[in-house]
């Protein structure tokens, strides 16, 4: 049966989308548009959405309009890895590089290739992630001022201006973090303290552990399921596919959370030794050949499971459950 999809390849910039497709009669078409919600949603209206698969590749924030526009339209769309478009360009053995070539190129990769559909991550989940990483900005920040004001001290004839500056500085950088910390933090301490009790049952989860979970997630209430929760961390495995031809887990999402996925690594280290779901499944999967980070992803993942099953049901964690089973 003839594919009737029309693939869009969308080069993506700061500025402008450089757009390429191909007409069924092998005519190609091109044009280009303001990187602005408004002109991409003026371009949207033309297209056949039931019809149209656009290919655009990860810039960062630039493709976050375009993604967000398709996405509110449930439209088809397949966002590529660098790696992917690159190595596709060398099948063809492409050396010239410009904005239009290169948007051809993803079109031609959707047609050839046919990848599978993006899915955006849960929107609000998606703006806690962003004040997580701003707080994180602004606690660096505070610390190299506060490293310059330390350094300071050692001048015998410190500048006073500089001082001022430097202090009012510290000063609104405090101000911010405690903003952003009230919007998410809403946990009170008894509530934390009942949550960490529950935490630290499961096997290889320690206090340390139990209070980056529940500061992260802010004691899983706005999560619904463990999935979510590795999403959101960037402990979650990627999906490779592309076509028939090319299939595999890729790397994990690492746009989450580095703080507790290190924390949560060392947890993952003790429960591959002593909690017996978490030690079965490393052994199982360093039986098959799989590398050792490779298994304590996997334990990591299985350990967030147990974590949320145990806050959600409030139950008490049980080692010996996968030995009955």
């Amino acid at each position: 049966m003839e594919n009737k999809t029309l693939y869009y390849g969308v080069d993506v910039s700061q500025s402008s989308l450089q757009i390429a497709f191909q007409l069924p009669d092998g005519t190609w078409k091109n044009n280009s548009v303001i990187n602005t919600l408004e002109s991409i949603d003026e371009w949207l209206d033309t297209l056949d959405l039931s019809k149209a698969w656009v290919v655009m590749e990860y810039t960062g924030t630039y493709s976050q309009r375009l993604a967000y526009s398709l996405n509110l339209r449930q439209a088809k769309f397949s966002i590529l890895n660098p790696s992917q478009s690159s190595g596709f360009a060398k099948t063809l053995k492409n050396s010239s590089k410009t904005d239009s070539q290169d948007a051809r190129l993803l079109s031609l990769y959707g047609q050839k290739m046919q990848p599978t559909a993006t899915t955006l991550p849960d929107e609000k989940l998606e703006q806690k992630r962003q004040k997580y990483k701003y707080l994180s900005a602004l606690k660096t920040d505070r610390q190299a001022f506060s490293n310059r004001m330390h350094a300071l001290t050692y001048y015998p004839n410190p500048d006073p201006v500089v001082i001022k500056s430097m202090t009012e500085t510290i000063e609104f950088l405090a101000i911010q973090i405690q903003k952003i910390v009230d919007e998410l933090y809403t946990i009170d301490s008894t509530e934390s303290q009942r949550l960490e009790k529950l935490m630290t049952n499961v096997v290889g989860i320690g206090k340390a552990s139990a209070n980056a979970i529940i500061v992260a997630t802010n004691g899983f209430k706005e999560f619904d399921s463990a999935k979510q929760v590795s999403k959101f961390i960037g402990t979650a495995p990627t999906d490779k596919q592309s076509g028939s031809s090319v299939k595999g887990n890729g790397a994990i999402n690492k746009s989450g959370l580095t703080y507790v996925r290190t924390i949560l690594y060392l947890a993952g280290i003790s429960a591959a030794r002593f909690n017996n779901a978490c030690k079965d499944l490393y052994q199982r999967l360093r039986a098959k050949g799989k590398p050792h980070k490779v298994a304590m992803v996997a334990v990591i993942n299985k350990l967030i499971k147990q974590v949320f099953a145990v806050v959600k049901n409030d139950t008490v964690f049980d080692n010996n459950l996968c030995l009955t089973k």
